[in-house]
């Protein structure tokens, strides 16, 4: 079954806080590396609302891109 088309951003936003954690970085580092705030990794780790460019930083940042 395909998920639901309003569960992808929060399964998204999961799937890069778990890379974030297992990469041991805090909030603040991978804000940092991807040139976002901390607020806006934040809101979108809680809401998976987040803007394009801004998520592609955060996958780059995270090694995740491809």
């Amino acid at each position: 079954m395909l998920p639901s088309i309003e569960s992808i951003p929060a399964r998204i936003a999961e799937r890069l806080k778990e890379r974030r954690l297992a990469l041991g970085w805090s909030r603040a580092t991978l804000a940092e590396r991807a040139a976002v705030s901390a607020e806006t990794l934040r809101a979108f780790e809680r809401s998976g609302q987040i803007s394009l460019p801004r998520l592609a930083r955060l996958a780059v940042a995270l090694g995740v891109e491809g």
